[in-house]
């Protein structure tokens, strides 16, 4: 959840519960759920077409998109693989309590996994927050967030979906998170220009999604889908030469 976001609906934790560990069928399928993207002060038709269209339509191939917050995942996709012993630290880091939780989590043991000293924990959780940690580590490479992009929530998003899993949409009434957008201006501008290039730079990439048709379990739909999405900034181009014709076209008339 990001910064400019808060909880609305005290019961979005159950929620997400029950897709998690819904039906032994999907039990094992299902990666991350999904809320959707609403902003308490927004334009009533805020994201209409990415959610009610792009969202829900993407649910009955492999799952919705990734918004930038809201969202459940299982422990499994953050940690990746198990790894052999010798292999622990180059994995998850030199702490002990870290490995020893993503040891539990991929091996599916619940038994130990609530801490025995809550100080502890929280001390080993400033440790893996620090920004030296992750060096000569595979964080951002296999572990965690996937880095290559401005926009990394789409590209782990596509990397998921690539091992053949599934994610959902839940969308509660009330909304089970509301954020504020951006003033206008230059603070708008900024965020529409990191997305627009962190999406290019996904779809001239290794990563891009016609690969992870080609190599990965990734569906030819879900795979338009994402390339939707992905060019989403080479639409100012097209937009802007229809601006210009019809801004033409009107002083013609004027005239």
């Amino acid at each position: 959840m990001d910064c400019d976001m808060f909880v609305n609906n005290p019961q979005v934790v159950h929620q997400a519960m029950c897709l998690l560990l819904g039906s032994e069928k999907d039990n094992d399928q299902c990666r991350f759920v999904q809320y959707p993207e609403v902003f308490y002060d927004g334009p009533a038709d805020q994201e209409v077409i990415l959610q009610e269209y792009m969202g829900k339509g993407m649910v009955g191939i492999q799952g919705p998109l990734y918004e930038e917050m809201g969202r459940f995942h299982r422990r499994k996709v953050i940690y990746g693989k198990l790894a052999e012993n010798d292999k622990l630290v180059r994995e998850f880091g030199v702490s002990k309590e870290f490995i020893k939780s993503a040891c539990d989590a991929l091996g599916g043991n619940t038994v130990d996994c609530p801490p025995s000293n809550i100080s502890d924990s929280i001390e080993a959780a400033y440790q893996v927050a620090n920004c030296d940690y992750k060096s000569d580590t595979n964080r951002g490479k296999r572990i965690g967030w996937l880095y290559g992009s401005k926009t990394e929530d789409v590209l782990t998003e596509i990397m998921i979906h690539k091992r053949g899993w599934r994610s959902y949409y839940c969308s509660p009434n009330p909304p089970a998170f509301l954020g504020c957008v951006p003033p206008g201006g230059p603070v708008s501008m900024t965020q529409q220009k990191r997305l627009a290039t962190g999406l290019l730079e996904i779809l001239f990439s290794k990563n891009n999604p016609i690969f992870a048709v080609l190599t990965g379990k990734l569906q030819f739909r879900q795979c338009l889908a994402y390339l939707w999405v992905l060019i989403w900034g080479l639409h100012s181009i097209p937009e802007l030469c229809y601006a210009s014709i019809l801004h033409h076209h009107q002083l013609e008339l004027l005239t």
